[in-house]
């Protein structure tokens, strides 16, 4: 099991493009693989809308380095199910993974060699999120809110705007309509193959806190945090890419 805080959460070709404007929901395309993502602005932050899914499909956990980007696909826990997680929640890649670091770093302390921004596996022109960017996206949604209840981690109520109340088996009992950054409940996957934490939504960041463990933010089905909570980086989260 992850040890959690809150029960929650580099490459690419020079003509991916993003399109929009503020307050609508836009698109952008990667130009590695093709894939469409719908795109989102928070103030000055342009976010995708939906989680990456982006490299070489397996159901068995990467343990050693490779040429191409493994996206995690595990089984669902207790029983196998279709649709699969990456079906459903795009891919689950350990943090090395997701920062496009050696797979050494999710033991080791690899802090001196994050950018900032630092790309790792998102798109060009886009990177994984920092502490300070889920900072700058969770006060300007709890300003446009009114949400702004905070606990030591976060925001106690944010949740309810942040996630996609739709995707959650049993709906919330508090809600409020979707701000547009649509989290959905992926929970992470472990080494063992499997997926926990149901209903609960994970993303990871750049900062790290200690060399096992990272940071990462998320919420959940379950109450309306949206705050950081802490991981072991050889677990398997889903990531989210913001434009530089």
């Amino acid at each position: 099991m992850a040890c959690l805080t809150f029960a929650l959460a580099g490459c690419g070709g020079d003509d991916a493009e993003s399109k929009g404007d503020t307050g609508t929901a836009n698109e952008v395309v990667d130009a590695r693989d093709g894939h469409k993502y719908r795109t989102k602005q928070f103030g000055g932050q342009v976010w995708m809308a939906e989680n990456l899914a982006f490299g070489e499909v397996t159901s068995k956990y990467p343990r050693v380095d490779s040429d191409t980007v493994p996206r995690f696909c595990p089984q669902t826990y207790p029983d196998p199910t279709t649709p699969s997680p990456c079906d459903l929640y795009g891919g689950y890649y350990t943090w090395a993974t997701a920062l496009a670091l050696p797979r050494s770093c999710n033991g080791d302390d690899c802090a001196t060699q994050i950018q900032s921004p630092h790309q790792g596996i998102c798109p060009q022109g886009w990177h994984i999120p920092s502490k300070q960017d889920f900072e700058t996206l969770t006060s300007f949604l709890a300003t446009e809110s009114g949400l702004t209840a905070t606990y030591e981690k976060g925001y106690s109520e944010l949740g309810r705007v942040a996630r996609l109340a739709a995707a959650c088996k049993t709906p919330p009992a508090t809600d409020a309509p979707s701000a547009g950054f649509d989290g959905l409940p992926s929970g992470f996957a472990n080494d063992t193959g499997y997926v926990s934490a149901e209903g609960v939504w994970t993303y990871w960041q750049t900062t790290t806190q200690d060399p096992g463990y990272s940071y990462g933010w998320g919420l959940s089905c379950n109450d309306d945090r949206f705050g950081e909570g802490f991981y072991y980086k050889s677990h398997g989260l889903p990531v989210r890419c913001l434009k530089d």
